[in-house]
């Protein structure tokens, strides 16, 4: 089903378009769009289609794709595998972050979150100890990392199942992307 006629005026103004253009797009006459506009003639259906085809493919063509290097934050606070789980907690409280990638050298390897830390504390785990464990004692899996040039619409099902997802560029880190980043497309 087609939308009412009085779309068209309305969506071609909001992309832009002339009644010239609109009409080379579609393969009709610029006459013929006017006159539709107008609500002086019932065109056919064919025509109608073709219309609202150019309609969106114009519309399309014009929406600005959001890369994900766009919206990641580029310093990257991370840890060492071998590092204590203190010296994690101390880092997430310094920059206010619930989660910090696990590095092996320059090898992200997985993550330590928030959520790890207060669950073994719930478990009333000795503190003393768990506080000095390496980190990579209770890390979770590696985090998905995606090309800083990907579009932005393959990380929002990534971050359905993971705190996080690392964007590279040749091999190397160069950001990280959270749920709260994707706030950032709204502005953009």
């Amino acid at each position: 089903m087609l939308p009412d006629l009085a779309e068209i005026q309305k969506r071609r103004r909001n992309i832009g378009l002339s009644q010239k253009k609109l009409a080379s797009y579609a393969g009709v006459s610029q006459s013929l769009i006017a006159k539709i506009e107008g609500g002086k003639i019932d065109p056919s259906y064919k025509n109608v289609k073709s219309i609202f085809k150019a309609l969106e493919n114009e519309r399309s063509k014009q929406k600005k794709t959001i890369l994900a290097r766009e919206i990641s934050n580029k310093e990257v606070v991370c840890v060492d595998k071998k590092d204590s789980i203190y010296g994690a907690i101390e880092l997430m409280q310094k920059y206010d972050i619930s989660q910090l990638p696990v590095y092996d050298e320059n090898t992200p390897i997985g993550i330590i979150t928030e959520n790890v830390i207060t669950n073994h504390i719930v478990q009333k785990k000795d503190l003393k100890k768990l506080s000095k464990r390496p980190v990579e004692s209770v890390m979770e899996k590696e985090l998905p990392q995606i090309s800083e040039d990907a579009p932005v619409e393959i990380v929002i099902p990534l971050l359905q199942h993971s705190p996080a997802v690392l964007t590279i560029k040749k091999g190397m880190t160069t950001g990280i992307i959270t749920k709260a980043d994707l706030l950032k497309i709204v502005r953009l």
